[in-house]
């Protein structure tokens, strides 16, 4: 922080926290919407499992539906075949016990054997019935939170999108220099690497009193690629003592 006020002042130190905050809400923001995304897949599979299922249980409705159907043809068929040979039994106007006897236990197997079956299927029809109703009251639930988490998703865009353009200016705004007096701008300099490319330079020297009023040195691009300009004269003085 103390470097921060030396470099910028602490309009600087407060741009930096305001930079913080917003790069912190931004990994907030961002994860949030990542959540949300996710959540967005796993409501569009569940839904597409549960109309999925839905349409498979129908089928299975309509099946047991049909069944029921062909019971009722069968009972009704079955009675008739029993109906018409009890009166042929009947014409022939002779008793036979053992015969009525067997056309009453037929008649009522019959009877409480389809009447068994019908509440079987009736019940597996109301089962069935009550699933389905129960899946699609779900799956619109799954309809009506996935369009608030697609709307919650829409807004986290937008606010990530602001944060990004945000950070983007205050980041462009810290490398603007322009602002700055003659003394900051010479210290924030002072205090930044800079990487110069140099070429080296041959020094002509026609005599001596020349090369007293031209100092000149070799620099290479090793030697001054982490150097800062206020350290670079200092630097080429120190040199040219050398080489005195």
């Amino acid at each position: 922080m103390n470097f921060l006020y030396r470099l910028f002042g602490s309009g600087a130190a407060h741009h930096t926290s305001s930079s913080g905050n917003v790069e912190k809400d931004l990994r907030k923001k961002r994860r949030m919407l990542q959540l949300t995304e996710d959540q967005i897949h796993v409501q569009e599979e569940t839904y597409e499992t549960l109309t999925e299922t839905i349409k498979n249980m129908k089928l299975h409705l309509e099946s047991i539906k049909q069944r029921e159907q062909e019971m009722i043809l069968l009972q009704i068929d079955t009675e008739r075949e029993l109906q018409e040979d009890y009166e042929n039994y009947l014409q022939k106007g002779k008793k036979d016990e053992e015969y009525e006897k067997k056309y009453e236990v037929s008649r009522k197997f019959l009877e409480e054997t389809m009447a068994a079956k019908k509440q079987e299927i009736k019940a597996k029809m109301e089962e069935y019935e009550a699933r389905i109703r129960s899946l699609e009251l779900k799956a619109q639930e799954i309809l009506k939170t996935k369009q608030v988490t697609e709307d919650t998703n829409y807004l986290l865009n937008e606010e990530v999108q602001r944060l990004e353009t945000q950070r983007q200016k205050e980041f462009v705004a810290s490398d603007n220099y322009d602002q700055l007096g003659a003394e900051e701008d010479l210290e924030a300099s002072s205090n930044i690497p800079l990487t110069l490319q140099t070429v080296s330079i041959q020094p002509q020297v026609h005599d001596e009193q020349e090369q007293q009023q031209h100092p000149s040195t070799i620099v290479s691009s090793s030697e001054s690629s982490n150097i800062s300009p206020n350290s670079a004269g200092k630097d080429l003085w120190d040199r040219k003592d050398d080489h005195v």
